[in-house]
């Protein structure tokens, strides 16, 4: 059996751009010039792409590896069709706006806007690393440059500091390097991303609901020490805070001890109303986050950490954090309709409008599968060897969606890997820093999506990890995800039963993995089939054919059926995953029929699970998921 690989550039996470279509573009006399993946285009810039010329909303990287291209309406905008004749727009150079940030001085400082040439550095020097264009930088990163200290509001690299600040820009400018003020050291207070849900040492607990009034508006002359919360003098729509799918008022958090005046109010220098962009006096103050009514018991921690040494106790109910037998869980793009201030997800399929995942999920979807974290587990080093999610922080991903499905009673597994990215586990202890990163009572299973060319190794070290993991978190499901066949009995437009003669579904990678298991003795696993893809039906006998086409809800059963009776796997642990609608394979599409027909065998047969590729490739309404849902019984 020929290697699945060639064609598993299918969307998941990336869909394939066609080496034909820049042939296209670069053929036409375009008025802009033509799109490129793997470039970056600062908010503003205006392309060609397709016959269209697109500008974009945002600044961005359009990577090759996410499929991201001017059609993603998240991201650009359509303008129309290209005339050819028009003389192309240099890209607009976002104007910075006043910062409200005092430059420190010995004395009172005093708020000035920021300078519009580059001043002399002040004794002391830069003690941020010099910034360097070919060093990754995560979120909250400080850089020294031409004088200035920088701090990336997100990952960015090789964007030039001193012309990347303002909106939709990765850096803000922190003024003119130099020394600390004194007497009073400043503690270090970081700044909560807007949107986020802030760990449970930032939240506000009893007693400071929106509407309480003990919790005080920032008044000229008062004194705050390091660390007292105030709300805002004025509605400054910037700093509101993202609470289960719902807006609520920012706060601002005393980052040291000092007596209110006119230049040290939290929003100094801003018009009212707020501006997009995270800008505030942050000398004084950090961004907080309160946390909506009611509020009267403290916040939970958004990252539970179990105990390791603690044995549970195994009881006949099921208890929290529990994974059932069998889940419904479409698989979540996590940059598809991402908020990218906040990272979190969103979709806009069950409403037909924008919003967090979690209030566009039907209610008969109670679980979702988020795709994908790659890079090696638990570790902090730069994209893409450090662990992230399509470049995106963990920690700013987490602080931000796990709130949301503990908020709203929804359940959510962790995915790893995908088409265009390879998640390794060297480590027992790196694993447990995975999980307990992503862990809460709400999260109950952990995928290995194995498709991107992993290693024998790589792959055995995955195997160990689950191993060991199982003895702390015994109730955590772990699944691998594989590419498959669905090899049928000649003629048959239905599935069919091989029994003893049934054929092994999977490709070169899902036989590694099938091994790795067998040889470690691994119990308590299951193996989800990705029933997709199939190939070209007439001249190889690769799925259930009728009519010279894949049926791919017969398909998906008779892959199932295969590895059953192959590997003598029971179906409690075997779990598919359709791609809805048109495969990346011509002639195969996966319709609300196919859905009809797994979701009843999958049912009368007791797999698993059964999923689908993805939740936002549904119809208006989420149509496949209610009709998966409806069909399970769910």
């Amino acid at each position: 059996m020929t290697s699945r690989t060639s064609r598993r550039g299918h969307g998941k996470l990336a869909l394939a751009l066609l080496p034909a279509l820049f042939a296209a573009h670069a053929a036409h006399a375009a008025s802009y010039p033509a799109w490129q993946a793997d470039t970056y285009y600062a908010a503003g810039t205006i392309v060609y792409y397709s016959g269209h010329d697109y500008k974009a909303l945002v600044s961005q990287t359009d990577y090759a590896s996410t499929g991201w291209n001017p059609t993603n309406a998240s991201l650009w905008t359509d303008l129309g069709a290209d005339t050819g004749s028009a003389t192309p727009t240099p890209a607009p150079t976002a104007t910075p706006k006043p910062t409200a940030t005092p430059i420190p001085v010995t004395g009172t400082p005093t708020p000035t806007t920021k300078p519009t040439v580059t001043p002399t550095p002040v004794s002391g020097g830069c003690t941020a690393a010099a910034w360097n264009s070919s060093t990754a930088y995560n979120g909250g990163a400080q850089v020294s440059y031409n004088g200035h200290t920088y701090t990336a509001k997100w990952w960015t690299q090789g964007n030039i500091p001193s012309s990347s600040t303002g909106d939709g820009q990765p850096w803000t400018d922190n003024g003119v390097c130099g020394p600390t003020p004194t007497p009073t050291a400043t503690p270090t207070v970081s700044p909560t991303p807007v949107g986020v849900t802030p760990p449970a040492a930032t939240q506000l607990v009893a007693g400071t609901c929106p509407s309480d009034p003990a919790l005080p508006v920032w008044t000229a002359g008062t004194s705050y020490a390091s660390g007292q919360r105030v709300r805002p003098a004025r509605d400054v729509s910037t700093f509101n805070v993202m609470y289960n799918g719902s807006t609520y008022p920012g706060v601002f958090v005393a980052a040291q001890a000092h007596t209110a005046t006119a230049a040290t109010e939290p929003t100094a220098g801003l018009p009212q109303g707020g501006w997009s962009k995270l800008t505030y006096n942050a000398t004084y103050w950090a961004v907080g986050a309160m946390v909506p009514p009611p509020c009267a018991v403290p916040t939970p921690t958004p990252v539970a950490t179990p105990t390791p040494t603690i044995t549970p106790t195994v009881t006949p109910t099921p208890v929290s954090g529990t994974a059932p037998a069998f889940i419904y869980s479409p698989y979540k793009d996590v940059t598809v309709n991402t908020d990218w201030n906040t990272d979190m997800m969103r979709a806009s399929v069950g409403s037909g409008k924008v919003q967090a995942v979690t209030a566009d999920m039907p209610a008969k979807v109670d679980t979702l599968t988020w795709a994908f974290v790659t890079g090696e587990c638990g570790s902090t080093a730069a994209v893409p060897s450090g662990e992230n999610l399509a470049g995106m922080d963990p920690t700013t991903f987490v602080n931000t969606n796990v709130p949301l499905f503990t908020g709203s009673g929804k359940k959510y597994v962790v995915s790893t890997g995908g088409a265009a990215g390879v998640f390794s586990c060297g480590s027992d202890a790196g694993f447990a820093k995975f999980i307990n990163h992503y862990y809460s009572a709400n999260m109950i299973g952990v995928d290995f999506d194995i498709e991107a060319g992993q290693t024998q190794a790589q792959i055995t070290d995955l195997v160990q990890r689950v191993i060991v993991a199982q003895k702390t978190w015994p109730n955590l499901r772990f699944s691998f995800t594989l590419a498959t066949l669905a090899q049928s009995k000649s003629g048959s437009a239905v599935a069919v039963d091989l029994g003893a003669s049934s054929p092994n579904p999977l490709g070169d990678m899902g036989k590694v993995v099938m091994s790795a298991i067998q040889a470690a003795g691994l119990k308590n696993y299951t193996v989800n089939l990705m029933t997709m893809d199939y190939g070209n039906p007439p001249s190889i006998n690769l799925c259930v054919v009728s009519g010279s086409s894949c049926q791919m809800g017969q398909s998906a059963i008779q892959a199932a059926m295969n590895l059953h009776n192959f590997y003598n796997l029971p179906y409690s642990q075997i779990e598919v995953t359709p791609m809805i609608l048109a495969n990346d394979v011509g002639g195969e599409n996966f319709s609300l029929s196919d859905a009809d027909v797994v979701a009843a065998w999958v049912k009368a047969n007791g797999l698993a699970g059964l999923h689908h590729w993805s939740y936002d490739r549904d119809q208006s309404g989420a149509a496949f998921s209610v009709r998966f849902a409806t069909g399970l019984g769910l």
